[in-house]
């Protein structure tokens, strides 16, 4: 067979323009495969960068932020008073009633006491009104514990603060959980004086330490 008549039978039984089409389609259709995995791979490869940097950023911002559990440092001052401040007569003007007289039951708050100091008495310190002239606004409650040889009188009011024989010199403020205190001692009195939830506490503590007296104070706060 001539080299001709081959040509011509391999043209007539596979078109040479139909095989350049599918060749050239094949090879097109290889290449866009190639292309899409190739951005396939830099697309997952993205991902994974990107979630990692998030996964270890999220990490680290947990380490920096503080836990809400942090116990809270207290700082304690004691501000010492001398007797001078007990020379002074009282003037104050008040009627004192034991609960127990009272026309309404009295529900003593909370406090955590020493164990060996028992609930005793609960006054009521009422104050004038002028517009009656009777002593009928309570001003404060007076929740007195006594053990052997030693004692504390939990006193608060919501209506000012907690009326008192004495003045205390103002001295440096205590932060004990988070709240503003004014420690004074006398001898082996200590008077603690702060303020919370708008209710204002007076605790005067007779042979206690300042131990038990912090966690009297935390006793209400907390």
């Amino acid at each position: 067979m001539k080299k001709n008549d081959v040509y011509q039978v391999f043209d007539s039984r596979f078109n040479k323009d139909d095989m350049y089409k599918q060749i050239s389609n094949e090879l097109k259709k290889q290449k866009g495969k190639q292309v899409i995995m190739k951005y396939s791979f830099a697309s997952i490869l993205f991902i994974f960068v990107v979630s990692g940097f998030f996964i270890s950023k999220n990490i680290f911002d947990q380490k920096e932020v503080p836990s809400a559990f942090d116990e809270i440092k207290d700082e304690i001052y004691i501000n010492e008073v001398d007797n001078t401040i007990y020379d002074s007569v009282s003037n104050l003007d008040v009627h004192v009633l034991d609960s127990k007289y009272s026309n309404f039951d009295v529900v003593p708050i909370s406090v955590q006491v020493p164990d060996d100091l028992k609930l005793d008495t609960i006054h009521l310190v009422y104050i004038k009104n002028d517009q009656t002239n009777e002593y009928d606004i309570l001003h404060d409650v007076i929740q007195c514990y006594r053990g052997n040889e030693r004692g504390v009188n939990v006193s608060y009011s919501s209506i000012g603060e907690v009326l008192r024989d004495v003045d205390i010199p103002n001295g440096s403020v205590s932060i004990i959980s988070g709240i503003e205190v004014m420690i004074s001692k006398n001898d082996e009195t200590f008077i603690s004086q702060f303020k919370y939830h708008d209710i204002y506490y007076d605790i005067e503590s007779y042979c206690l330490t300042i131990d038990e007296v912090i966690n009297m104070i935390k006793s209400i706060i907390e």
